[in-house]
């Protein structure tokens, strides 16, 4: 290879560590973890009965939202709404507070049983997500949780390929003169 092939490759390789050293740093600003979020095609009414995991012992919210395929058709279609939901713990229901939280355990798995009733309602789609916003404790443990290390072995690797190809494209080499 030519020292001109190893200095762009020295230069492409030494970006690509930057940016992946740069995409281990987590995003502070959305600290959600979703346990639960799927759509729900209905009409009328609609019966779940689900299963969820949460990973942390923390507060997880319940919140849905509807998408009509035509919304300007049938803008009014979507009232008037009954829900009815509870979440199971071993077959038993837990406390549900009055802006749809409920408290849960750290790796334990939950169901939930979701009624939807809409009178007026033609072919929707109904979004259900359960998900927690988490401390700043918590999102850390989180984030060693995914396997940081092996992001930090693929950096180091293709640091260390960006170095060595550094060196022998950047290197001097010394002219004897006899």
């Amino acid at each position: 290879m030519t020292k001109t092939v190893l200095k762009i490759i020295t230069i492409a390789l030494g970006l690509l560590a930057i940016k992946m050293a740069i995409n281990l740093f987590p995003d502070k600003t959305d600290r959600s973890v979703i346990a639960f979020c799927e759509g729900f095609p209905f009409e009328k009414e609609l019966n779940i009965s689900e299963t969820f995991t949460t990973d942390f012992e923390s507060y997880y919210t319940i919140g849905y939202s509807l998408e009509h395929p035509r919304s300007y058709d049938n803008i009014d279609s979507l009232q008037p709404i009954q829900t009815n939901f509870e979440i199971l713990h071993n077959n038993k229901p837990i406390e549900i507070f009055k802006d749809d939280s409920f408290f849960t355990e750290a790796n334990a798995e939950y169901q939930l049983n979701f009624k939807f009733v809409n009178s007026n309602s033609k072919q929707n789609t109904i979004n259900i997500c359960i998900q927690t916003e988490l401390p700043g404790p918590s999102y850390t443990s989180l984030f060693e949780r995914e396997f940081k290390w092996v992001s930090w072995m693929i950096n180091g690797i293709v640091l260390l390929i960006a170095i060595i190809a550094g060196y022998l494209g950047f290197k001097r080499t010394h002219k004897r003169h006899n």
